[in-house]
């Protein structure tokens, strides 16, 4: 006949699996608590202003304006062999302005 092994009690490996797991968790509060500080703000560096203006630009145009920037548009875009789209187009104006800014008529 087969002899059973006594069963152990599953009590006293349930209580030092609690104590790991809570020392654990300890260990990681303590070792993120300064990542939750605010950081310090150091002056002595600007930051640089790169990005959008906004993310669209509207205004209202007249018809003759319209009419110019499409054909600016068209002959740009045959020049380049592709199709140019609006906001390329103000990029290169914008750059032009800023070379020809004594001529500019506003």
């Amino acid at each position: 006949m087969a002899t059973s092994k006594p069963i152990r009690s599953m009590g006293k490996a349930a209580e030092a699996q609690e104590r790991v797991e809570t020392a654990t968790t300890v260990d990681k509060f303590e070792e993120t608590k300064d990542l939750a500080q605010p950081p310090t703000p150091t002056p002595s560096t600007p930051k640089p202003m790169i990005g959008r203006l906004s993310p669209q630009l509207s205004c209202t145009i007249s018809q003759e304006d319209k009419e110019k920037l499409t054909a600016l548009t068209l002959r740009l875009s045959m020049r380049k062999g592709k199709a140019l789209n609006t906001s390329t187009i103000i990029r290169a104006l914008i750059r032009i302005g800023e070379k020809y800014e004594e001529e500019l008529e506003i």
